[in-house]
């Protein structure tokens, strides 16, 4: 089964440029493999900031780091694994409201790749937090699922 992981942890807006820095590392990340959905590659850091500014939202946390991990036998290629981590990417901006996310994939852990997402926690057109609660994070695995399944990868969940 692959692996979806919402890490936990306060996650201030004073850690958001060192985890962005962290996911986008050129000796983990290719730049051809980076994406944002709603955001810069380059500015994200600038951009997120600015929306949390817009919408007084400075304070508490500030993002959502996530990370997903295929089966180790699973069979993909790297473009196709890009796709699906885009479209994973774009699962998360939409998912309650429209978000700011940055995705990379990471080539420098074995057993093979994986994808690191982070996420905005302030929407883009009115400024609503998104906090992740058990039901709406199965629910996030769901739609994350279907996708893996779509392009062949193992499920992030059992029942779905």
């Amino acid at each position: 089964m692959s692996i979806f992981r919402v890490f936990q942890g306060a996650n201030p807006i004073e850690n958001l440029y060192d985890r962005i820095n962290y996911v986008i590392r050129p000796d983990a990340a290719k730049l051809a493999f980076i994406y944002g959905a709603w955001v810069s590659p380059i500015f994200t850091y600038e951009q997120m900031v600015w929306v949390k500014e817009i919408f007084d939202q400075m304070d508490g946390k500030a993002f959502h780091h996530c990370l997903f991990n295929p089966r180790n036998d699973d069979k993909y290629n790297e473009e196709s694994y890009f796709y699906f981590s885009v479209e994973v990417a774009e699962i998360l901006s939409a998912f309650a409201e429209r978000k700011q996310v940055l995705m990379a994939i990471h080539f420098d852990e074995p057993p093979g790749l994986h994808t690191h997402f982070i996420v905005n926690n302030v929407g883009m057109e009115t400024g609503v937090r998104f906090d992740l609660w058990k039901p709406q994070l199965r629910y996030l695995k769901e739609q994350i699922s279907a996708a893996a399944y779509r392009y062949g990868l193992s499920r992030c969940c059992k029942s779905c």
